[in-house]
């Protein structure tokens, strides 16, 4: 039985800073974001701000920081065949 895979190589931060299409990817995964409203850009507060207010109020809060990763996939074809992915996602509390 034969099998199509995909591999996949996740790029890091020095590589995926020097790809226009892995940026172009990234600010298509955040436009999307934003469009479904999983994020408000509305209100950004500086991280002290919220954590002062949390803590005169009393109210428990989670806090933590997007995470961005890249990969190429299909990196085992020939480059003009690679489809370059971004997923941007919440790290949980930091």
């Amino acid at each position: 039985i034969r099998t199509l895979a995909f591999v996949h190589k996740l790029l890091d931060r020095t590589e995926w800073k020097r790809h226009p299409e892995a940026l172009k990817a990234i600010e298509n995964e955040k436009q999307g974001l934003l469009a479904n409203g999983t994020w408000d850009e509305s209100n950004i507060r500086p991280k002290s701000e919220i954590l002062a207010s949390a803590k005169s109020s009393g109210n428990k809060i989670h806090i933590g920081s997007p995470l961005v990763i890249v990969s190429i996939k299909g990196f085992e074809k020939p480059s003009n065949e690679w489809t370059v992915k971004a997923r941007i996602v919440f790290r949980g509390t930091l």
